[in-house]
């Protein structure tokens, strides 16, 4: 007697990064028969039929499994101050005219 592999329920939302109820509900839309608790078991072509409808979420759970959230970079960062910059020298070298343009300089 050859066995189908099966899977629980909870199992497959947590590889999904679905709901439980999302994943019930749509296993009967596609005509299975299936009970809504983290415990029941569905079978490998469940399972398939689920992960080719939630694959994009699936995905996003495993780019988000990469990022780190509140850690701080520890690269030190020194400038140096004894150089003058290029920016300060252009400061000193350009002139500003400034036209006066209200009405009463008109007459």
């Amino acid at each position: 007697m050859s066995e189908e592999k099966m899977m629980r329920l909870n199992q497959a939302v947590k590889k999904l990064n679905v709901g439980l109820q999302t994943c019930v509900d749509f296993l009967k839309k596609k005509g299975y028969d299936v009970e809504a608790s983290p415990n029941a078991k569905i079978t490998m072509e469940q399972f398939d039929v689920l992960s080719r409808e939630f694959a994009d979420s699936a995905m996003e759970k495993e780019e988000a499994s990469h990022l780190t959230i509140g850690q701080k970079h520890s690269e030190n960062v020194v400038i140096d101050t004894t150089a003058p910059s290029d920016a300060a020298k252009k400061s000193d070298e350009e002139e500003i005219l400034i036209k006066n343009v209200s009405p009463s300089a008109k007459k």
